[in-house]
């Protein structure tokens, strides 16, 4: 009787632990988004999975404003927030994404991105974000859709073709409010956005409205914080005056998208 109910005692604890180990921690210490919808973000054997499905939001109220909420704007997420670090540090990311080649979400012409983007041609879908700590203070996005891949500030990172395939990405950023910022990003391995002497976190290159960066705002923000995974915004809590049906952007299927290799460290640039 006590052999049989050890050995049922090992079996169980056995099980709990494969359970615990298949299942790892979020990279970076990240914490899932508390507004995330239905498809939480999951950890195995190093892979992060991040996916959404149209309609589906969480009705928990934003901080601070207890009339708004991620289904009332429309807004759809499965991410990971924030890692801050102050303004004055040189700091590099790295990960390997990957976009599940199913995508149907296509994008749809922004005439906020007249002038930032050929024919205006944008995307209300993310899949890693740069921000300050200031009110709309969006910096910097890395933005997806079937049409043109993945973007960032309208450089081509990863094209259609890519999806399917795991894709090295590299930004290598002193965060600066005067002349001395750099920011170098690299994806597979080649150059696509280089800038040296100039601030990296005001006056950003595509800062405006749908990029959730309000110029007008004039924000000197004093940390920068990092999210990764799936968001995609809709079209905020004036939708029905803007003539829409839902307030969703419209998509078929899921989206789905993986990282792995999630770093992130301090550096020195010579």
């Amino acid at each position: 009787m006590l052999q049989a109910a050890l050995k049922f005692a090992f079996v169980f604890a056995f099980f709990l632990l494969s359970g615990i180990q298949s299942v790892s921690a979020n990279p970076l210490g990240l914490r899932p988004d508390e507004r995330n919808a239905s498809i939480k973000p999951t950890t195995k054997k190093g892979e992060t999975t991040f996916g959404l499905r149209y309609g589906e939001c969480s009705s928990r109220p934003y901080s601070g404003d207890r009339s708004e909420n991620d289904c009332k704007n429309g807004n759809i997420r499965s991410s990971l927030k924030k890692k801050w670090v102050r303004i004055g540090s040189t700091v590099r990311y790295s990960f390997d994404f990957w976009i599940d080649p199913s995508i149907e979400y296509a994008g749809w012409k922004n005439s906020n991105a007249n002038g930032f983007l050929p024919g205006a041609w944008d995307t209300r879908l993310r899949i890693a974000a740069w921000l300050g700590d200031g009110k709309h203070n969006y910096l910097y996005l890395l933005k997806l859709d079937k049409r043109y891949g993945v973007r960032f500030v309208g450089k081509t990172c990863a094209s259609p073709s890519d999806f399917g395939k795991w894709i090295p990405f590299e930004m290598t950023v002193k965060w600066s409010r005067s002349n001395d910022g750099t920011m170098t990003v690299k994806c597979n391995g080649k150059v696509i956005y280089h800038v040296a002497g100039k601030p990296t976190t005001v006056s950003t290159p595509h800062c405006y409205i749908t990029n959730l960066c309000n110029p007008k705002l004039n924000n000197n923000p004093g940390q920068i914080g990092f999210e990764m995974g799936l968001v995609m915004q809709g079209f905020g809590p004036d939708w029905q005056r803007w003539g829409y049906s839902t307030p969703f952007t419209p998509f078929n299927g899921s989206i789905v998208a993986k990282f792995r290799n999630v770093k992130m460290k301090k550096v020195r640039i010579n």
